[in-house]
């Protein structure tokens, strides 16, 4: 009912804008993800160490969204979410990092062109895992083009577009010197206070910031092209990451830093007035509907997000629908990192203003892997220092956050603790507060039918893994899974 709702909202503004007139008048759609980005390393989020001049200046023509969250802080579990408009929790094997995608699953660029739109994609789509066993006859995220130039010579005339740039920045691991090239020195790097301060750290977090800096040029090269062919003002442009930054205590945990995503979005057309900040809770789920109604196209029912069109369309700043208090995010099975076990690290979480709430269902296990292989972690001079340091009393907190065991629960009270370091689940005073997000979480994820509210978790560790190393050891797939030069 509340979907519906929503999306009646603006239905006269979409009749007029995404009429299929012979001179075919609906958006284009540039949809610009970025690979382990978080959303704290953006000048207009307000990083003063990155550069980030162009999605700086696009966020001041359009919308910047301060609480927008991925579903899933993995690679391709989050893209599926994406794709289909749901959480990943809701498409089985493509929960899980190297999974399989279901053909069963609809996802907006198909729907997109049959409705009519030329669709297309580069670089990284949905990956990394299988789809062509699946019964699909490309890659979900579109058929694959060399770029976005040669994707727009390509397209019949008329048409309208629909493109995945899939970036493979900032993702590990980092070109030697690259950094230092692009005027990120290590040694002056100010870390996030989860992180320790070693060489290695400093450097990979230097490579980070650089690739991010080629990221917004690369985004900037696309909206100068689209300007001069003058379709820019009729196209939305999406800025946005999978997942948080590959360090420690970041991606693949349900933290701030691991789902907590830059969202911008330009669309002149479409959108009233430039330069606002909404607060209302997202997530990147939100814009498969929201893309198909921006189209005309009708949304699924299976779609389980809901469309942003109605904050596109307000006038107003801040917070706009009282209902988007809070976010649910999910994870369940990332690289095999268990010690004779090839399960997963199940967590949910729920995001407030005020508080983190994470559900942890096997606490026993290790969330980013163990000494001294840490497998959710890619092999990198950062790695290397953790790995050293794993018995330095002098870097115990910054183990613990990054690698070691957590309880069944985790709370941290934000207005205290912005940076989510210190857990309060067993304190005195909060059990109230854990019941309440936690009876609100449920509730989302029994709506979703999520396996773990009926007893039936275990079913994401029972998934294929589709990879060349799938029958190896699992000894051999350890070390597979975080070589040097593998970007997944």
């Amino acid at each position: 009912m509340q979907k519906n709702i929503f999306r009646s909202i603006c239905t006269a503004m979409v009749v007029v804008v995404c009429s299929h007139a012979a001179d075919d008048s609906r958006p284009n759609i540039l949809f610009c993800l970025a690979d382990d980005w978080s959303w704290m390393n953006a000048g207009c989020y307000g990083d003063t160490q990155a550069r980030t001049p162009n999605i700086d200046a696009l966020a001041a023509k359009g919308i910047r969204f301060e609480h927008a969250f991925c579903s899933a802080p993995s690679c391709s579990p989050s893209r599926a979410s994406i794709l289909t408009g749901r959480m990943a929790i809701e498409l089985e094997e493509a929960a899980n990092l190297y999974g399989g995608f279901q053909n069963k699953f609809a996802v907006y660029p198909a729907l997109l062109e049959q409705a009519g739109y030329f669709s297309g994609s580069t670089r990284k789509g949905w990956a990394p895992g299988d789809w062509e066993d699946f019964g699909w006859k490309h890659n979900p995220a579109g058929q694959s083009y060399p770029n976005f130039e040669k994707f727009l010579k390509k397209r019949p005339d008329g048409k309208p577009f629909c493109f995945w740039f899939g970036s493979i920045d900032p993702h590990m691991p980092y070109e030697d010197g690259y950094a230092e090239s692009s005027g990120f020195m290590p040694d002056k790097m100010i870390l996030p206070p989860f992180l320790m301060n070693t060489p290695g750290v400093r450097k990979d977090f230097a490579g980070y910031l650089a690739e991010i800096a080629r990221f917004d040029r690369e985004v900037d090269g696309m909206v100068k092209l689209l300007e001069k062919m003058g379709e820019l003002d009729n196209t939305i442009v999406v800025v946005t990451s999978d997942n948080g930054m590959p360090f420690p205590g970041a991606k693949t945990r349900l933290y701030d830093r691991g789902t907590r995503m830059p969202l911008i979005v330009y669309w002149k057309k479409g959108s009233v007035g430039g330069g606002r900040v909404v607060n209302d809770f997202v997530s990147l789920p939100d814009l498969a509907p929201t893309f198909l109604e921006a189209a005309g196209v009708p949304v699924p029912v299976e779609m389980s997000a809901r469309s942003l069109i109605p904050l596109f369309v307000s006038t107003k700043s801040g917070q706009i629908d009282p209902t988007r208090d809070c976010a649910i995010t999910c994870r369940e099975r990332h690289c095999p990192a268990q010690p004779d076990s090839w399960g997963g690290y199940p967590m949910r979480a729920i995001r407030t203003d005020d508080f983190l709430y994470i559900r942890n269902y096997e606490p026993g296990r290790w969330p980013q892997g163990y000494y001294p292989e840490f497998t959710d972690m890619e092999d990198s001079p950062a790695k290397t220092d953790y790995v050293k340091n794993w018995n330095n009393p002098e870097y115990k907190k910054f183990m613990d956050f990054g690698f070691g065991q957590e309880p069944a629960e985790e709370l941290y009270d934000l207005r205290a603790d912005p940076d989510q370091m210190h857990n309060i689940a067993a304190q005195a005073g909060f059990s109230d507060t854990k019941k309440q997000l936690a009876d609100k979480m449920n509730a989302r994820l029994l709506a979703v039918k999520d396996p773990r509210m009926s007893g039936n978790g275990g079913i994401f560790d029972t998934y294929e893994w589709f990879t060349e190393w799938k029958h190896t050891s699992l000894g051999d797939t350890w070390k597979k899974c975080g070589q040097e030069g593998l970007k997944h």
